[in-house]
């Protein structure tokens, strides 16, 4: 039990979690940078934001995943990104979770803003879920705060 314990609280864990979760967040703002109209049309048929707030979210939410993303795999002002990512994934989890429930048709929007690549459903509930615990691991046992030691903080 002691050996799990410390395995669980070691920074090497800490430093996977963020490695895993920047390249996730990277990898899924991608196609929504390129594609943004796509990415427009998905968050609309989520029927959850007013029509005159779907475009500036589709612009502003791929920006942010790209930059959090680099910013835990640099390790440049990790609680800052781990916060706004766990931020994102509770506001992705809770849009998954209406969707699935109201039986709404879409795709989840996750990695591609192209139809019929990941449709909404509690499998994408649960893996939205262990990203946030993820990132509650990072906010809890990362030592890699770049910037406090730059700026002589910590």
């Amino acid at each position: 039990m002691t050996m799990m314990k410390d395995i669980w609280k070691s920074h090497w864990l800490s430093f996977l979690f963020r490695l895993i979760i920047g390249i996730v967040f990277i990898y899924a703002s991608l196609d929504k940078i390129v594609y943004p109209e796509n990415f427009s049309d998905q968050i609309e048929n989520y029927q959850m934001l007013p029509t005159s707030m779907v475009n500036t979210f589709a612009m502003v939410l791929p920006a942010m995943e790209l930059l959090t993303g680099v910013c835990l795999i640099i390790g440049i002002a990790t609680v800052e990104a781990t916060l706004i990512m766990a931020g994102m994934l509770t506001i992705f989890i809770i849009a998954l979770m209406y969707a699935t429930i109201s039986g709404i048709n879409t795709d989840c929007g996750c990695f591609s803003s192209h139809e019929g690549s990941h449709p909404v459903g509690w499998d994408r509930v649960i893996e939205d879920f262990l990203l946030l615990v993820c990132c509650f691991h990072i906010l809890l046992y990362d030592k890699t705060q770049f910037l406090r030691k730059l700026l002589h903080l910590s």
